[in-house]
């Protein structure tokens, strides 16, 4: 049988591609989601609340009907209603999820939340193609015995802010992820395991106190999405051939301001 470990791609040699150090680019997550924590917290928090509200709504008025346990009696209603509420959770989470990559990038500040969110609603249609061609590809890699699906999982990881702030539609983004990755795979999958590694850790550790959970939930999340945002810019920035930035108006937020100023790598000017 094959080695499963030649399934990984190999880094080119004729490629001199640095990343920067693990260190800085967690310090860098870090400070970056310090500095707008308020507004990334509200937008993960937004699609539990509404999807909580409503199912409350519907429960109060008697809409759905619950058991002496407060589980849901299922009929054909219930399923129905359901099926909508879902729907809709799934919509304004991949519309919260572009609103927290603008708001990411937005280092003029010039996004409010609502504003940020009317953005990326104009995304749905792209947003949805993602997912469905990201749940597509790791699905064949998870029957193919695992291996190609971590490869896969780590290929894809920037197609979201390529799609999202290069403003690109999903298959685009996914070849351009493909492309970013392609040479350093290696280094960029030590990254990505890391900081799942210690998402994981915070969130099994917080399932042992009640509430704290969520609140935890809240925080990793947008925790996330500032690592890939970051891990995104300084992949674009070694690969010289690659645009760093999408176009106007999201290429000024996208690179400029204070987090131009966080070293992601050797001191180097940002242009």
């Amino acid at each position: 049988m094959q080695n499963s470990t030649q399934k990984f791609p190999a880094p080119e040699k004729n490629i001199l591609l640095k990343l920067s150090p693990i260190s800085n680019l967690f310090k860098a997550t870090f400070q970056l989601f310090k500095d707008k924590w308020t507004k990334l917290i509200t937008l993960a928090a937004l699609p539990m609340v509404m999807m909580m509200a409503t199912l409350g709504i519907f429960v109060t008025s008697g809409a759905i009907k619950v058991n002496s346990n407060n589980l849901p009696i299922w009929d054909f209603k219930t399923i129905i209603l359901l099926v909508i509420i879902g729907g809709v959770f799934l919509i304004v989470s991949v519309v919260t999820i572009a609103a927290t990559f603008l708001i990411i990038g937005d280092n003029s500040n010039r996004f409010t939340i609502i504003g940020a969110l009317q953005q990326g609603s104009r995304r749905i249609g792209s947003l949805l193609a993602l997912d469905f061609l990201m749940g597509a590809l790791l699905l064949v890699g998870f029957l193919l015995f695992f291996v190609p699906a971590i490869a896969i999982l780590v290929y894809s990881i920037l197609a979201l802010p390529v799609l999202i702030l290069e403003e690109k539609g999903a298959w685009f983004s996914l070849k351009k992820s493909f492309k970013l990755i392609k040479g350093i795979w290696w280094p960029v999958a030590g990254r990505v395991f890391l900081a799942i590694g210690l998402i994981l850790t915070v969130n099994a550790i917080a399932d042992f106190f009640p509430l704290l959970n969520l609140a935890v939930a809240l925080i990793t999340g947008p925790f996330w999405s500032v690592f890939i945002y970051l891990l995104y810019r300084d992949v674009t920035k070694i690969k010289k051939s690659q645009p760093l930035a999408p176009k106007e108006p999201m290429e000024e937020m996208a690179v400029k301001g204070p987090l131009a100023e966080i070293p992601l790598s050797k001191p180097e000017k940002i242009k």
